[in-house]
């Protein structure tokens, strides 16, 4: 069964009312219609600008199988070609012998490693949330691997700001859990990592801020940040992160991220993603990501809390190739 459910400009501008002030008039003020797509392998959210005679969409994906997130920016619903877009990507999990310095780099020896070939996808959850008294949504991907290994990959938004897991969260910003549970470890002095593969346009190559990455193009940034711990069996501990560049054809830029987690039976570390823009009146680089960037391509995000109980679709979808 299929349903296209379009948000009322009444109710988006509501949920968007946080962003509203700084830059009056701009796309973030702008009414949007909702649909999201759901199936076995992810899930897509399509957001639409309705106001102004302007029609631009914002789609957010999760490809499944692919274990990809894909946020992409186009200038019509009808658009063909991408303004921006932003792919972050599992890579592979690792159990590794660390050489002392707490991450996983050239010197240290890898005992065991699973690719995302390796991993099988067990099925998708969505359900509603609510903190501090605001509705929200929490998507999970469950995955599992080498006998008693499980991933899951869990993606938060709300409606409106408010406080979640200790920090503010935006109603423009998503928050990605990495759960990784029961590692199936064939050594005893051994940690777990996972290596995630970021990539966006960056003609003027990337930049690496305080605790996250950076990609610019014109006034559009594309940014992954994380937190510097992970909660391992219940206890706040260090995450050790290596950030390598890799080659690829400019003006594309590629990065590796690997966090290095202490050993445990359940982890949880939480990154943040999304697209950010300049304004024309001076946001300057270097500023930090969270609460002070307006996310420019998951705005339509903040009214997901609202619309998904009632606009989910299921439909039949192969995962793309990577």
């Amino acid at each position: 069964m299929r349903f296209a459910v379009p948000l009322a400009l009444a109710l988006a501008a509501a949920l968007l009312a946080p962003l509203a002030g700084a830059h009056e008039g701009d796309w973030e003020d702008d009414g949007r219609r909702l649909e999201v797509e759901r199936d076995a392998d992810g899930f897509e959210l399509r957001s639409d600008r309705v106001e102004a005679g302007v029609h631009d969409r914002i789609r957010f994906r999760l490809e499944g199988q692919n274990v990809e997130f894909r946020f992409e920016l186009l200038s019509s619903p009808d658009s063909t070609e991408l303004e921006a877009d932003l792919n972050v990507r599992l890579e592979r999990i690792v159990e590794f012998r660390d050489d002392g310095d707490g991450r996983l780099g050239p010197g240290d020896e890898i005992v065991q490693e699973f690719d995302r070939s390796d991993l099988d996808l067990q099925g998708l959850a969505v359900e509603n949330v609510t903190a501090g008294g605001v509705p929200g949504v929490q998507v999970t991907a469950a995955y599992a691997f080498g006998g008693s290994g499980a991933l899951a990959l869990r993606v938060t938004a709300f409606g409106n700001v408010t406080t979640f897991q200790g920090l503010e969260q935006s109603p423009v910003q998503i928050k990605l859990d990495l759960l990784l549970d029961d590692f199936p470890f064939v050594d005893t002095d051994t940690q777990p990592a996972i290596e995630m593969r970021a990539k966006a346009e960056a003609p003027d190559g990337p930049s690496l801020p305080a605790n996250g990455i950076s990609f610019t193009a014109g006034n559009l940034t594309a940014a992954f940040s994380w937190k510097t711990t992970a909660l391992v069996d219940g206890v706040e501990t260090p995450v050790g992160t290596t950030v390598t560049q890799l080659p690829d054809q400019p003006p594309e830029a590629t990065l590796s991220v690997t966090f290095a987690y202490v050993r445990g039976t359940a982890i949880e570390h939480d990154p943040t993603f999304g697209f950010l823009r300049a304004a024309a009146d001076g946001i300057l680089p270097g500023v930090t990501i969270l609460g002070n960037w307006a996310f420019y391509a998951i705005g339509g995000v903040a009214a997901l809390a609202l619309v998904l109980p009632f606009a989910v679709v299921r439909r039949g979808r192969k995962a793309k190739g990577p």
